[in-house]
């Protein structure tokens, strides 16, 4: 994602642990499921907990998704053996996106990446860049208003 390469980063990091956390645990005989959780973007405070260095206070760029469904998807996967799951079609999309026409992937994000990662709205005083402490509200959903899905096609009901 545009503006979000430290962030990124992180997410291949997990998913190459993920990986091989993996198959060491099945080459070394232990009946341990692991399954990779990849949440598109979820309802919560995260883009007033990041630093952000833009001119306009940060968003999540939409689908916005119920922070919910990721401990409803943790709960499956406890149940059932998957080697992933995708919480929200963004997710899924982008991945397809990069993998068939990367290029126009590419193109998207630097037309339109940095347009639906800003918003206009200010942050609620004492909630804007929680780098170093947390914030005192103990939010766990955004208050940036903005349409959110309650339901993922991909994990059942």
């Amino acid at each position: 994602m545009i503006l979000q390469g430290p962030y990124s980063a992180m997410k291949h990091a997990v998913h190459g642990f993920t990986d091989a956390l993996r198959m060491e645990l099945a080459q070394q005989g232990h009946p341990i499921s692991v399954t990779l959780i990849k949440p598109s973007a979820m309802h919560t405070p995260y883009p007033l907990h990041a630093r952000n260095l833009m001119d306009k206070p940060a968003k999540l760029p939409p689908v916005i998704y119920d922070p919910r469904l990721v401990a409803k998807a943790v709960l499956f996967a406890a149940q059932t053996p998957k080697r992933q799951l995708t919480v929200g079609g963004f997710g899924l999309g982008a991945t397809l996106g990069g993998f068939f026409v990367p290029r126009l992937l590419d193109k998207g994000m630097e037309v339109a990446g940095a347009v639906v990662q800003q918003i206009e709205q200010p942050p609620n005083p004492g909630t804007n860049d929680n780098l170093w402490e947390p914030r005192d509200d103990g939010a766990m959903e955004s208050d940036q208003p903005q349409y959110v899905r309650r339901q993922s096609l991909y994990l059942p009901r």
